[in-house]
């Protein structure tokens, strides 16, 4: 089973781009602390920026799909998620 971003990479390519690299950190310290507050303060500051403009639709879903593993309780692949989409930020993808 894919995770939500094998998927999102697989759908949107290299075009992907979260542009600010605070929104991956924050998600993958919350995730990797099992951070439920952290996690929802999150969630509503990405809806809060989304909904100004500020990230895409498409970026906020990425993020948000992440945030749903974690809320799930899939804290291990949401965790990892995180973590990839900060290596790939890293690395320019």
């Amino acid at each position: 089973q894919k995770t939500a971003y094998e998927i999102g990479v697989r759908l949107v390519g290299s075009e992907m781009c979260i542009r600010d690299s605070g929104y991956a950190k924050a998600l993958y310290s919350a995730c990797n602390r099992r951070d439920e507050d952290g996690l929802s303060d999150l969630k509503r500051r990405i809806e809060d920026v989304s909904t100004a403009g500020k990230l895409n639709e498409r970026e906020a879903n990425w993020l948000l799909e992440i945030i749903s593993a974690a809320e799930s309780g899939d804290w291990e692949n949401a965790t990892r998620d995180s973590r990839q989409l900060m290596e790939d930020q890293v690395k320019g993808r």
